[in-house]
């Protein structure tokens, strides 16, 4: 049934602090004792029909002056926030509301920040007027936000961007009718947390928005003693980031060193090496639809789990809720290989599967048993062979949640080549050559 309201209401004169209880990173760290100054005012009406058809038309404005609050054990204030936020709708629909900020200014310590906001037309096609200029001294919001967690936080953040124009639908790329420019500086930054084994250091990264593409000028990135060089351009960016439309992009990634396996296990305090066999936090990730993403690699030395793996280089694509790669090549084992596959995982409720094939050449056989739960599980007998071989092979598999071979569906083919190999103290072998006497059978050669 219709409800008929006429509603008007108002907070004249309340305290700044008032409107930062709202924030929940600050409400949680001892808001109490948190010293504030500043004024809020908040007005608003809502009046008209509301039923499942209509909207009654509705109003709020909120206004702050010269706020100002400080943690009493933090020696840096956040102050001279002031802002001017409208929203609206004469009513009727959703589509018929204004959302205008037309003000927000935020200083901490002598760095001012600020933002501006004018949105139309949410539902049908977001019109969006949009504009950001400030700079942002990382350490000064160590010394402005209690950061529990945050044990290092240095750096300049350095932003001048603006953007006008109706956001595309997720079927629609005509992302060229946005006038869209500016740039985001990144310089010094170092980030760490208790989370973290190391910290993460950028020496240096920009981003540069146009109509077309978000470039992602050369970032220069350190984790602990791993190094990460990037760069390349995302199209499409406005539309993903505002109305779920497809992101496109090329991207190039470098490193002259990078170890992975802080980022898949819990850090071994004790020094104690991990093996592949180690229980592993790897979780199955869902790839996105919405992405359309090549990205070409090159690692000098890469460092996953027990594996020390040099020269690789190779196209990564992601697309279709699936990650290809495609002409991997790497030298590990004491070898090369080159692979090809595909990791799929199109829907939450399904396990992912993979399919691969990849040529192997002169693999330590010993080296490989270690290395490869899949190995060790199939074929167990590699333990005890010493030697090289070659292989070509194809394989596909349904993984478990956690990324291992569901082995009732595991599938492989191919051939493999043993050069020159030799089985070393398997006992069913030494204790047949022992009993028969006949000294080959004890450690049989393979050529």
């Amino acid at each position: 049934e219709d409800l008929d309201l006429d509603l008007t209401y108002s907070a004249a004169r309340t305290e700044f602090k008032d409107i930062i209880s709202l924030i929940p990173a600050i409400y949680a760290n001892n808001f109490e004792e948190i010293e504030s100054s500043g004024n809020m005012e908040l007005t608003g009406n809502v009046k008209g029909i509301s039923n499942e058809k209509s909207l009654p038309s509705f109003e709020f404005n909120l206004n702050v002056s010269d706020g100002k609050f400080q943690y009493p054990d933090l020696p840096m204030p956040v102050s001279n926030v002031n802002m001017q936020l409208t929203i609206k709708n004469p009513g009727g629909i959703v589509d018929n509301t204004i959302v205008d900020l037309k003000k927000l200014h935020i200083e901490l310590g002598q760095d001012p920040f600020d933002i501006k906001m004018l949105m139309k037309k949410p539902e049908s096609g977001p019109y969006v007027e949009a504009k950001t200029k400030g700079v942002v001294n990382l350490k000064n919001i160590k010394k402005t936000l209690e950061l529990e967690d945050i044990t290092n936080l240095e750096g300049i953040i350095e932003t001048d961007m603006e953007m006008k124009g109706i956001i595309p639908s997720e079927d629609d790329t005509n992302y060229e009718d946005i006038d869209a420019k500016g740039e985001v500086t990144f310089k010094n930054i170092v980030y760490q947390t208790n989370d973290l084994p190391d910290a993460v250091s950028i020496s240096n990264a920009s981003f540069t928005l146009t109509p077309r593409f978000f470039k992602l000028n050369n970032m220069e990135m350190k984790i602990g003693e791993s190094d990460f060089n990037a760069g390349g351009s995302l199209r499409n960016f406005i539309a993903y980031a505002m109305s779920n439309g497809t992101l496109l992009g090329d991207l190039k990634v470098s490193s002259k060193y990078f170890n992975v396996n802080p980022f898949l296990t819990e850090s071994n305090r004790g020094g104690e090496k991990t093996t592949a066999k180690t229980e592993q936090q790897l979780t199955a990730v869902e790839i996105p639809g919405n992405l359309d993403l090549t990205i070409e690699a090159s690692f000098d030395r890469l460092i996953y789990d027990n594996l020390d793996i040099k020269n690789v280089k190779g196209k990564i694509l992601v697309k279709d809720k699936a990650i290809t790669i495609e002409k991997l090549r790497m030298n590990l084992l004491g070898g090369s290989m080159v692979a090809n596959g595909t990791y799929k995982k199109k829907d939450a409720e399904l396990n992912p599967n993979i399919s691969f094939d990849l040529a192997v050449d002169n693999f330590g056989i010993r080296q490989t048993y270690d290395s490869f739960i899949s190995v060790s599980t199939l074929a167990p007998i590699a333990k005890y062979i010493q030697g090289n071989f070659g292989a070509e092979i194809e394989l596909n598999s349904t993984l478990d949640s956690n990324l291992i071979p569901d082995w009732k569906s595991f599938n492989s083919t191919g051939n493999i080549s043993l050069k020159d190999a030799e089985i070393k103290d398997f006992k069913p072998f030494t204790t047949l050559g022992s009993v028969l006497n006949i000294s080959e059978l004890s450690n049989p050669k393979m050529q």
